[in-house]
Order: structure tokens, then sequence, then C-alpha cells
């Protein structure tokens, strides 16, 4: 299914150099492209190196696509779950790109992602949301020191809806923690409660299954949905309300 789709992408996939929107073209460069290194990349990336070092075995909990009660090492869940690096760079540059104060993370896991989100500290509040308490346990152990940023655990069916209650607004959203069709169409909807002209909800995996595909092209032929970027591993959407057509972009993976 994925040797598919990523064939299907590359062969579809557009360069900077075709694209005509000068704000796409801006994010390609200064959010996609941007090779700069900053200081809080060593620090989250000497965290991950502790987190495949760690041997220490946990029970699952997963309310999303995964299977409960398996037994796995934390540092297997950083192996094959932790967001990989050149993925967090990406978040990292796209809340200074965007300027984001109001972040909220559908699934935590190890925490490496919520890192990246708050590396720059541009932000005013981060809600982080992680349905399995092992993992989120983990988590908090390096979390708990970052400022302005809260864990909540708990099932995204009973956290999600607190914690868009409780931000003023939603300047970006990254969706990384049930990946099935319904359950993201279902915190799509939620989230577009909060959602303005300058927001960006970020979808992770959305080539995964066959499910988050279809997810994916309901979310992007949404009425609200100005302008979606698809990197294959994960999509962007924003709703510019001063965009006038609807714009889709199949690019290059980063």
């Amino acid at each position: 299914m994925q040797t598919l789709s990523l064939l299907r992408h590359l062969l579809t996939a557009q360069t900077r150099f075709r694209v005509h929107s000068p704000f796409v073209f801006s994010l390609i460069n200064e959010v996609l492209c941007d090779q700069r290194h900053y200081y809080a990349f060593d620090d989250i990336e000497d965290q991950r190196q502790r987190l495949l070092r760690d041997q220490r075995v946990i029970t699952r909990l997963d309310f999303g696509a995964g299977q409960s009660g398996r037994e796995e090492t934390v540092s297997q869940i950083a192996r094959n779950a932790g967001a990989p690096a050149k993925q967090g760079k990406m978040l990292f540059r796209l809340v200074q790109f965007l300027g984001s104060r109001h972040i909220l993370e559908l699934g935590t896991s190890l925490g490496l992602g919520t890192q990246y989100l708050a590396g720059s500290g541009r932000h005013e509040r981060i809600i982080t949301l992680e349905g399995d308490p092992k993992v989120a346990g983990i988590a908090s152990e390096h979390l708990q020191n970052i400022a302005r940023l809260e864990q909540r655990i708990g099932p995204f069916k009973e956290q999600l809806l607190l914690a868009i209650d409780d931000l003023d607004q939603l300047d970006l959203v990254y969706f990384d923690g049930d990946h099935t069709e319904k359950g993201t169409l279902a915190y799509f909807e939620a989230c577009l409660e909060k959602a303005g002209p300058g927001t960006c909800f970020v979808l992770d995996d959305i080539h995964w299954s066959e499910g988050m595909e279809k997810a994916w092209a309901i979310i992007i032929q949404h009425p609200s949905v100005r302008l979606s970027l698809d990197l294959y591993r994960s999509g962007l959407v924003f709703f510019r309300t001063e965009q006038r057509e609807k714009e889709h972009f199949i690019l290059f993976p980063i």
C-alpha cells in the first residue's frame, strides 16, 4: 500500500520552482527547505538517543489504530512511533514561520514532536494530549520543565473538547494520535470550531493506510479549507479566507 502510494505521489509531485503561490513558495523555502541548525535540535536529538537506549517495558493502551495490551520497550516506541528528526524540524520551523501562539497536539507519544513544537519558545500555550498513561508518564519526564505546556492524559473523545474550550484560539493543530479514518475526521471537525484565517492543521501519516488516504481526501475538499499541501508523510491545511481560489499542492517529501 505505502509503496504504491509513494510511487503515485512522486509521479505527481512538483518542485518549488513550479509553485506560483507566494505564500506556498515562502513556506517551502523557509520551512521545508531551510537547512539552518538551531541549538534546540541538539537537545531534542540527545533526548531521542536516551529514549532509544531505554529498555523499560510497558504494556500499551491504544485508543486509535494500534493494538492495546502488547508489551513494548521504550526503545521500540521511540524507534517506531517517535516523530522523526526531519518531521520535528519541519514542525519547529512551521511554528516560527506562522508565528503560532496557541498550539494543540493530539498524540504526545514520547514527546519528541512536542519538544519540537515548543522548541522556539514562541508559543503562549501548548496543550498536548495522550491516551496511553504509561507512555505519557515517560514523556512527562522531559516535558514537565517546558514553560507554558500542559500535558493531558486520556482518550481524545474525552479530552479534546475540553482542550479546545480551554484555548482562546487554535493557531496550529498537530494530529498524530489516531490513525483511523473515523477518528481523524471527527477530530478535524471538532477543531474547526476554533480555526481562523491563520490556522494550520498538520496531519501526520496521511498515506499510512487506505482509511487515512480517504480521510485526507475528504479533508482537503472541505469548504473551509482554502489551501492544502501533501508532503507525503504529512499534510498541511490552511483556512486562508483571503484566498479566493482553493489550491492543493503535491510536493516532494521532505
